[in-house]
């Protein structure tokens, strides 16, 4: 029984196979037998099912996959289940990032970049497990990796906006706890705010707030600089070069005094404003620690040594460059009438990317570019997503900041990246998938949109993208890459005419129901603009759909007779 199950996980994860971008190099012929063998034993694999859960007959495979993998003792698989490295969608941009080495889904994910992978979804394709190892790894396979490998290997995403999108990523946490415990304190419900005030919580909140979102700088320096550094090379200790990141960024930061002459960090630079430097620190620190390294310029311990205390050596010289190379730029900026690098890079840097990025075209230009991307089968919000996050995000951060001193609706932004998460849900689709699911004449379209309803409540839109499929069909062209710049000016137009408060600027974890993410920008409006933008979307999409949908059932009819 676990052969079979192996023999059919195999099957089914070919096509998913990315190629073990993160296995170590080879150690080269001088480094010893002793370093050969370790550098072997380090190979690492991530081996990852996508949405499915581990106690499923895929799950069980793949379970068993990974025990014989681990068995050969010179590799290390582990597995992940049920959506913890991301959906299936996001599987499948890891493995043509690399981030993930084998991955396991349905062709369909795959579809949009080679439409010749479905052909083996074709039912009854095989009597029996040989037969689809024979197929898998026959000439008619090749023919298809042929195809599909280019994808799976482009440099879509190069390393320094892959390593920037994963750490700001982390950076959600942080503001949603910030935003949270700021709403509470400037809720819009009298009640609600005497409670927190009769609780004596007030003070204990705002602290919350300022150590998350006032403090955002810090963290995004940190977990940046990890994630470029991994992204660089996976093997590289990210923790140690995000430390010496974090070092740099207080270096270059300079310290004031209270009243009574205590020494202090201000705090204009640990937040919003401080954004820019961190990530350009970020950078800075991580390609020269794993250039560093790469060219063996490190404190070498002998074998008997730990582990943990030859990575700690290993990090010593990288991290002494990279000091001395702040503390000479924090000198010379002390000498220019900017003071520091902080205020250079917020003047010279920050405001003009905000000016050019942050309005309400270039949110347009940005939403058409990554839903063409999408069209194509590319995860677009990922491409695009590095080059906005920074920009909106220190809109957003801005808005809180006004909120915290004059209450809901004072954000001084309009759009932000809460702005774009709250009125693009869903990246628009469920309307279309509520027509489908209660209106289809077809059997086709109808099941599609009972099977996505529930996912397409909590933003999730796989299911319809490849279903459908969007990708490449050019019947829904026009509602799929246009649908979400509607929402975004209807919504913008709402705003500005003082119809619905500006949001507070909370950004959101993925994956949670429509509402939310509009709720949590302290108002009832948004919350009522985010339903009746997703409605107006629905009429949007209603001709194209209709059209597919007559033209299926006309099909299915036929087919009857």
């Amino acid at each position: 029984m676990r052969k079979t199950a192996l023999y059919m996980l195999l099957a089914a994860a070919v096509l998913g196979m990315g190629g073990c971008g993160k296995a170590n190099q080879p150690a080269s012929a001088d480094n010893g037998g002793t370093e050969a063998k370790t550098a072997e034993a380090s190979i690492e694999l991530s081996v990852f099912a996508g949405s499915v859960a581990e106690n499923t007959p895929t799950g069980t495979g793949l379970k068993a996959m990974v025990d014989y993998i681990n068995e050969n003792g010179t590799l290390k698989a582990t597995d992940y289940y049920d959506t913890a490295l991301g959906d299936a969608t996001s599987m499948v941009q890891g493995l043509q990032q690399g981030t993930i080495d084998i991955g396991v889904s349905g062709t369909a994910y795959f579809s949009g970049l080679v439409p010749e992978v479905e052909v083996f979804q074709l039912p009854f394709l095989f009597d029996n497990l040989e037969e689809a190892r024979a197929a898998v790894d026959g000439a008619a396979s090749e023919k298809i990796f042929e195809k599909l490998n280019p994808y799976m290997t482009r440099l879509a995403n190069n390393p320094t906006l892959k390593g920037i999108s994963s750490g700001m990523m982390g950076s959600i946490v942080v503001t949603l706890v910030g935003s949270l415990c700021l709403l509470l304190v400037v809720f819009p419900v009298e009640a609600v705010r005497n409670a927190v005030e009769a609780l004596g919580i007030t003070s204990i909140l705002l602290n919350v707030n300022s150590f998350t979102i006032g403090c955002l700088a810090l963290y995004i320096v940190v977990m940046v600089t990890n994630a470029l550094v991994k992204s660089y090379n996976s093997q590289e200790d990210g923790i140690a070069a995000a430390v010496v990141g974090l070092m740099s960024f207080l270096i270059v930061t300079p310290i004031g005094a209270t009243a009574d002459k205590i020494s202090a960090i201000p705090t204009t630079w640990l937040g919003a404003a401080g954004v820019f430097s961190a990530m350009i620190i970020s950078i800075i620190t991580a390609k020269i620690f794993v250039f560093v390294k790469a060219k063996g310029w490190t404190i070498k311990m002998p074998d008997s040594v730990p582990p943990m205390v030859s990575r700690t050596f290993e990090g010593l010289v990288p991290g002494m460059i990279v000091a001395v190379l702040f503390i000479v730029i924090s000198g010379l900026f002390a000498k220019t009438s900017y003071g520091c690098m902080h205020q250079f890079v917020y003047s010279i840097i920050q405001i003009p990317l905000q000016g050019l990025g942050g309005n309400l075209w270039a949110m347009c230009i940005f939403t058409i570019a990554a839903q063409l991307l999408w069209f194509f089968g590319i995860h677009g919000t990922n491409v695009i997503a590095p080059i906005y996050t920074p920009i909106w995000l220190t809109l957003d951060l801005a808005n809180q900041a006004s909120v915290a001193q004059n209450g809901i609706g004072a954000g001084t932004n309009i759009i932000g990246k809460a702005f774009f998460e709250t009125f693009t849900f869903g990246g628009c689709v469920l309307g279309f998938v509520i027509l489908m699911a209660f209106f289809a004449k077809s059997s086709q379209y109808k099941s599609l949109g009972r099977l996505s309803l529930v996912p397409a409540l909590f933003g999730i839109t796989e299911p319809v993208i490849f279903g459908t499929p969007l990708v490449l069909n050019f019947t829904f062209f026009i509602p799929f890459v246009f649908g979400n710049v509607i929402a975004i000016l209807i919504s913008y137009a709402a705003i500005a005419s003082g119809l619905v408060p500006t949001l507070m600027g909370a950004s959101t974890i993925f994956g949670l129901p429509i509402g939310f993410h509009a709720a949590i920008q302290g108002s009832w409006q948004a919350v009522v603009l985010q339903i009746v933008v997703m409605v107006i979307l629905g009429l949007v999409w209603y001709p194209f759909f209709r059209k597919a949908d007559n033209d299926a059932y006309k099909l299915e009819q036929e087919a009857a007779k």
